[in-house]
Formats: C-alpha cells, structure tokens, sequence
C-alpha cells in the first residue's frame, strides 16, 4: 500500500466556465424579455394633465388603449369592444385571484363617443373603478 505525501496530494480544480455561461444567458434572457414587456403598450399621444403621481398598482392590471381612430388595443392586439369587455368580464369573475385594476390609455385624439362606450361597458360588468392614463400621473408609459 502507497501512501501519498504531502507533496503529492492531488488538487481538486474546477471549471467556471458553464457557470459563467449559464449566468451570461440568465442575464441575456431578462433583458430581452424586460425590452419586450416595454414594447407590447402602443405609442399613444395621452393628453398633459397633472394626475395621481403614484405608480402602477403591484397586482395584475388590465391596459386599454385607445387610438385617435376609435381602435381599442390590449396587449399590442386590436380588439373590438365587446371582446375586450368579455376578456375584461372573465377576469373579474376569476376567485382565485384578486381583480385586476383596469388603465385606460386613450389617445388625445380619440372621439370621446369610444371612451363613453367603454366606460358604460365597464360599468355594465361591475368594474366599480378604472384609472385613466394621462402624461402627467403614473399611467402614462
């Protein structure tokens, strides 16, 4: 039987190269997916009123935007009206979550006949509350 010396005591080396790898990509991966999150809310002109300044609610929220042609978008998609209040309709029945607050984004130049429509639709669904986005509060992105 051998018996090692000192001397001889082999070392255990380590590679950090997949580590720094998979970190790399990990750090990759968020930034586009944070970029991409970004670009889904439209560019919409909302009008320059001072607002509330606190910023988004930390739960789920709901945005609907509406152009200056009367279109209404949610997540980057048009949608027609009653689409949007059925989808809108659905989450608030959800009860294994709490509501999600709604934030609508119109457009300067959008007819307020659009807005009108949507806030009646909300209210038929029981949406108590909404917010609206305007330049100057924590809506406007």
């Amino acid at each position: 039987m051998r018996f090692l010396r000192a001397a001889e005591t082999r070392r255990a080396d380590m590679d950090l190269t997949p580590m720094i790898d998979v970190t790399l990509q990990l750090i990759i991966f968020f930034m586009f997916t944070t970029q991409f999150a970004q670009s889904i809310t439209s560019p919409i002109d909302l009008p320059e009123v001072p607002g509330e300044t606190r910023q988004a609610p930390a739960g789920a929220e709901v945005v609907i935007d509406v152009t200056g042609g009367g279109v209404y978008i949610v997540d980057g998609k048009e949608v027609d009206l009653e689409w949007c209040l059925q989808a809108i309709a659905m989450e608030f029945r959800r009860e294994d979550q709490k509501p999600p607050t709604v934030l609508v984004r119109a457009d300067r130049a959008a007819p307020a006949v659009h807005i009108n429509r949507l806030a009646q639709g909300l209210t038929e669904i029981g949406v108590k509350a909404w917010r609206l986005g305007a330049a100057g509060d924590g809506g406007a992105r």
